[in-house]
């Protein structure tokens, strides 16, 4: 039995994962910032005060959750990418082997 890479597909596949990795990274930055700037709207007054109390950890678990995805789905692309070529490699140095 062997097991076979399919390159083009692993790139491929990679490559889409970095630009979902690229998408969220950008689009996330932009709610984040609106995030951030509806949070500095909402004042210090007793109101504002109490609801910033229950608002202020539901965001910090959020933003704590989504900030590394974007990386996260850059690594996984480049990881495939970075696999995928040392795949190729190995087959072309194992093949250069033969005949010889």
């Amino acid at each position: 039995m062997s097991i076979d890479m399919e390159v083009p597909t692993v790139n491929r596949i990679g490559a889409q994962l970095v630009a979902i990795g690229d998408d969220l990274e950008r689009e996330w930055g932009k709610f984040r910032r609106i995030i951030e700037t509806e949070r500095a709207g909402i004042g210090v007054d007793p109101l504002g005060t109490a609801f910033l109390g229950e608002y202020r950890p539901s965001e910090i678990s959020v933003l704590s959750h989504a900030d590394p995805l974007p990386a996260l789905w850059q690594a996984d692309g480049y990881g495939a990418k970075i696999s995928a070529a040392t795949y190729a490699q190995a087959d072309r140095d194992a093949a250069s082997g033969f005949g010889k």
